[in-house]
């Protein structure tokens, strides 16, 4: 994921990370990337839960199958 601060050109291909004057945020993009971070997949040091994320990629998987499989004995049915 990236975090772009100011313009952003897409004829460029690049972003232009300085802000206007008017336009400086105060919060550092160390910050904004940590609150990104969903609480369930933090662990106690201000990381990523890797094993929780597994965990929910794998039942996300084993979910789409189910579904696609129950959607393929309706269709064989009918």
């Amino acid at each position: 994921m990236m975090y772009v601060r100011g313009d952003y050109h897409p004829q460029s291909c690049e972003a232009l990370v300085q802000a206007k004057s008017g336009d400086r945020q105060k919060s550092a993009v160390g910050d904004s990337i940590s609150e990104s971070i969903p609480h369930r997949y933090r662990d106690g040091k201000d990381g990523i839960n890797y094993e929780q994320l597994r965990r929910d990629r794998i039942r996300a998987r084993r979910k789409v199958v189910q579904e696609m499989l129950g959607s393929l004995r309706k269709l064989w049915r009918s």
